[in-house]
């Protein structure tokens, strides 16, 4: 949700881009005189809908994420570490993802029930953990 200086600080950004980048960039890692080009920031046009969610009930916390597969997808991965993050956002967490393999045919050697994101440099930013059923 934007907030009161969200317009004017993006427009900031946008008038001393090449300023900004050269200031930051440093700070993780990357060359001051990095080059960039801006994309579009709209990520509204995004409406993902999982398969099957539930609430748990007090004692146990948290959301339970089932997404049945029946073919082979290459991004399957990285879809189920969308829907998390968009249940968490909207549920709260934890949010425990099952990724149900229906046939033989969604198997793939990248289900391994982790992704992981590394920066160039071999260094971890993001762990996503997920448990894989081969039915």
């Amino acid at each position: 949700m934007a907030g009161p200086f969200d317009i004017a600080f993006k427009q900031l950004i946008d008038a001393c881009a090449a300023d900004w980048v050269g200031f930051l960039a440093p700070l993780i890692g990357l060359p001051a005189s990095v080059a960039v080009e801006p994309l579009d920031a709209d990520l509204s046009t995004v409406q993902p809908t999982v398969d099957k969610v539930f609430r748990l009930r007090p004692p146990n916390k948290g959301v339970l994420h089932i997404e049945p597969q029946s073919s082979w997808d290459g991004d399957f991965p990285d879809r189920m570490l969308l829907y998390n993050t968009l249940l968490h956002h909207r549920h709260g967490g934890p949010v425990y993802t099952i990724a149900l393999l229906l046939r033989r045919e969604a198997s793939a050697p990248n289900l391994t029930g982790a992704l992981v994101r590394t920066f160039p440099n071999g260094q971890e930013y993001l762990g996503f953990r997920y448990v894989v059923v081969r039915l």
